[in-house]
């Protein structure tokens, strides 16, 4: 008999955890002030950029995003949360991020997320956060990010992670960013 109790104690523990498990935790939070994230990632140092020299590499990256998405019909969407990483995949040089921009799907300029430039360290990443309550860019939002390096670099890695969760289901995709332009004297 107190076998039994014991098993159906820690069965129902068991439940509790299971059921907890799969409901959506409201307390996650973003990062104090995502929208600069200089501020909230220590690595990302402030940098200038000596225009009197020529950089060996310039160039703009175009990376889709999907703050929401359509599921069955054009009336009905998922929001998304939604990360852009830029990752110097260069284990020897650093680069410099010159600006990132999100734009809307109807193309329009929502916000600039840095300030000045900041350099990213040989393996380094820097992330650019829209949160799922921001649906402002709609299913065809986009980043433009504009990097700069003095030497021959590696080609950073430029993708994005879409996520929702909670609800009876939850989803996650990745999409890749394109060089829309390249410059510099290595390009030539």
């Amino acid at each position: 008999m107190r076998s039994k109790r014991i098993i159906s104690t820690i069965v129902c523990g068991l439940f509790s955890l299971l059921i907890a498990g799969c409901t959506e935790k409201n307390n996650l939070q973003s990062p104090a002030h995502a929208d600069e994230p200089d501020s909230w990632q220590k690595h990302l140092t402030p940098t200038t950029i000596d225009t009197a020299k020529p950089m060996a590499v310039e160039e703009e990256i175009y990376v889709p995003i999907y703050s929401h998405i359509y599921v069955e019909n054009e009336q009905r969407t998922v929001d998304l949360a939604a990360t852009f990483s830029f990752r110097n995949v260069d284990p020897d040089h650093s680069i410099i991020i010159k600006s990132v921009r999100y734009y809307s799907t109807d193309g329009t300029l929502l916000k600039e997320y840095l300030k000045t430039p900041v350099l990213l360290k040989p393996l380094a990443t820097a992330d650019f956060v829209i949160t799922r309550e921001d649906s402002s860019g709609g299913s065809g939002a986009n980043f433009l990010i504009d990097w700069v390096a003095k030497t021959s670099v590696l080609e950073p890695l430029a993708e994005s992670v879409m996520v929702a969760t909670g609800s009876p289901q939850s989803m996650a995709f990745t999409s890749r960013g394109i060089v829309i332009k390249k410059g510099g004297i290595t390009s030539k």
